[in-house]
């Protein structure tokens, strides 16, 4: 007896020192409770047992090491029964969340975690130990965020806000602890208190040493800087987790891989996300993740290869995360199949395509769902201009991307909900959230020329040092931070501090906030182009519709009647001379295909913008007398002399009059 009591002790007196070690952030704590655990178990105790097992559930948790998740569980079945007599509050809150942990990750769909969770809440606030405490505490955080208990973790935070000074707290239990609130006080959109907790996680961190945690921090810094597209950022603090990473800490290489997928994506690299991700995915399935965290890693996987074009690879692998995954994740998911299969039927041209977007879009906003494009944004945002595009959930899909920033593809339609719009073509108006914005004032002069100088100058990446030397052209010596200072006040202006861009010396409007018209422009001039230049025969729909949209988009001259100035003036003429040289290529394009209705009407558009084209008179008296027109023909030859004649002095040139005289040839 007293020789099986000795034991007993032994086997407490490892688990004791294993969850020490734990809250210390010891690398050495894994090892110290597995060695209690096989101790307690060659024993036959099974109470002890249970604790060790606990303990490497909420260790293991931690260190994303999942190894024999299910054999704790079983081992912690006494845990289930209220009747069942711990000797002690530590431990019977030590094994309820070590059980509520094991089961929110490997048995997710448990009926007991509710009773558990009110159980470990109820023990919570009682006299125990102030390290357990808060390791129960982050537990519950995995319990409450996911069915968004805001209320239950408020309550959790406010009851363990008091102990936070006590002496008896471990660093690393605290870091630990503040380290995963900032996530859900982030997620539950209170940005002030998110950045103050991880201020005192980092403090906290550098006072201790606590490598781990830095890890976490740079991970976290990672995933900040993706939403704005802030590559150095993210490199950087990638470059950080790196460093803080510990390969005798498997647990950090499928993060580590992970996010480098998030980072190769931001770059635009595909296949280095999908190597990445790939990789990630392995160290899941060897680490034995359970099935929610994995499908978390399948879906990244899947994401990746969608965007080097693998949607038959991201579908299988889907699917493979659906039944994986907790419930709300699991719609999520399901949602993310029904719009690859949706975009995959339009691509293909199928007839289904637009009926399979329609029923996809339903479903998420009927949830009212917006986060499920988080993991791949590129992806959201072609799905998004393909809704806006088939006029398919149109409000709900705008709500969506304001709601969750989501920067326009390349093609984005027209209808896309640009927070600023810039139209310059024809005259000059901002317009915010579709409001026209009014300038009114001397003291809104000069920012409005400013961006009326930016769209001038592309609105890309302009040299600070050619902008003042359009904006201040008689001030060569104007210090170069007025320049600094007039960017804020557009900014000011257009009530918006991202719109505008500085980079590396350059400024320019964010092409993610910022609509020009003068891009929309530039853009169907080359749409116009390709569809000309096919090598297969283009409909005369497509180039038509292109045509007109083009002529639809040139309200008029850049910035249209005012007065021009030195900067003004190149761009006036270079848009228009896009126009006109587009159009007559149209025109000669309809021409040489005999449609000389449609060569005539383009022909007729560009003289408007330039009369003395005497090149287009030509085309278009030939396009009226192959239409059986002479006498419309003869009235443009008359209008060509005349405008000659009164703007530049002079007759037209020998080939216009021989075009004429065949007028009254034949």
């Amino acid at each position: 007896m007293a020789q099986k009591q000795a034991v007993g002790d032994d086997t407490r007196a490892d688990h004791h020192d294993g969850l020490e070690a734990s809250h210390r952030g010891d690398a050495a704590a894994m090892p110290m409770l597995a060695a209690a655990l096989a101790a307690a178990v060659d024993a036959g105790d099974r109470r002890h047992a249970a604790l060790a097992s606990a303990a490497l559930l909420i260790e293991g948790q931690l260190r994303s090491t999942f190894h024999g998740f299910r054999e704790h569980i079983e081992r912690l079945a006494i845990a289930r029964d209220a009747r069942f007599r711990w000797r002690s509050l530590d431990d019977e809150l030590l094994a309820l969340a070590g059980l509520l942990i094991g089961l929110l990750f490997a048995v997710p769909g448990d009926g007991f975690i509710d009773d558990c969770a009110a159980r470990v809440i109820a023990l919570l606030g009682g006299d125990v130990d102030v390290n357990l405490a808060f390791a129960a505490g982050r537990v519950l955080m995995f319990y409450a965020q996911p069915r968004e208990n805001q209320v239950l973790m408020q309550r959790v935070y406010a009851t363990l806000q008091p102990s936070m000074k006590n002496e008896a707290l471990a660093p690393h239990r605290l870091a630990s602890y503040l380290a995963h609130w900032a996530r859900v006080v982030r997620y539950a959109k209170d940005p002030r208190q998110a950045d103050a907790v991880l201020r005192e996680t980092r403090r906290l961190a550098d006072a201790h040493g606590l490598d781990n945690i830095r890890y976490w921090l740079a991970l976290h810094d990672v995933e900040m800087a993706l939403p704005s597209r802030n590559v150095a950022e993210a490199e950087r603090a990638l470059a950080v987790a790196e460093a803080c990473a510990d390969h005798a800490r498997l647990g950090d290489m499928p993060k580590l891989e992970f996010i480098k997928t998030k980072v190769a994506t931001l770059k635009g690299d595909g296949d280095r996300a999908v190597v990445h991700a790939a990789r990630a995915t392995a160290f899941a399935h060897e680490l034995e993740f359970p099935p929610p965290p994995l499908a978390v890693y399948l879906v990244n996987e899947a994401q990746a290869r969608l965007a080097v074009g693998e949607s038959a690879a991201a579908l299988a692998l889907m699917r493979e995360a659906a039944p994986l995954a907790p419930l709300a994740f699991a719609d999520e998911i399901d949602d993310m199949i029904a719009l690859i299969e949706a975009d995959d039927a339009i691509a293909a041209g199928r007839d289904d395509g637009r009926d399979r977007l329609a029923a996809a879009w339903a479903r998420i906003r009927e949830r009212r769902f917006y986060d499920t494009f988080d993991g791949y944004p590129a992806f959201g945002a072609r799905l998004c201009a393909l809704a806006l595009v088939h006029g398919v959930e149109v409000d709900f899909v705008r709500s969506l991307i304001d709601a969750r920033g989501i920067a326009p593809p390349r093609d984005a339609p027209e209808t896309w909900p640009w927070p600023v719009r810039i139209e310059a073509l024809g005259g000059f108006t901002v317009f915010r959230h579709g409001v026209p914005l009014a300038f009114e004032g001397k003291a809104q002069k000069k920012p409005i020329e400013l961006l009326q100088v930016l769209v001038a100058l592309g609105g890309r990446g302009v040299a600070k040092d050619t902008l003042r030397a359009h904006l201040w052209p008689e001030s060569v010596d104007t210090a170069p931070g007025a320049l600094d200072v007039l960017v804020s006040r557009a900014r000011k202006l257009v009530d918006d501090a991202l719109a505008i861009r500085v980079e590396e010396g350059r400024i320019g409007f964010d092409p993610a906030r910022v609509w020009l018209d003068v891009w929309a422009f530039d853009r169907d001039v080359e749409a116009l182009q390709q569809a000309m230049n096919a090598r297969a025969n283009p409909a005369a729909t497509d180039v038509d519709a292109l045509a007109q949209r083009l002529v639809a988009r040139y309200r008029g001259p850049f910035l249209g009647n005012a007065e021009p100035s030195r900067w003004s003036l190149p761009a006036r003429d270079r848009w228009q001379a896009r126009l006109r040289r587009s159009l007559a290529d149209a025109g000669r394009h309809y021409a040489v295909r005999g449609d000389h209705a449609r060569a005539a009407t383009l022909y007729e558009r560009v003289l408007e913008e330039d009369s003395l084209a005497e090149d287009l008179y030509r085309r278009l008296m030939r396009a009226y007398l192959a239409m059986g027109e002479p006498a419309e023909a003869a009235r443009v030859y008359r209008r060509c002399r005349d405008m000659l004649s009164v703007q530049l002095g002079i007759p037209p040139s020998a080939e216009t009059e021989a075009v004429f005289r065949s007028i009254y040839a034949g």
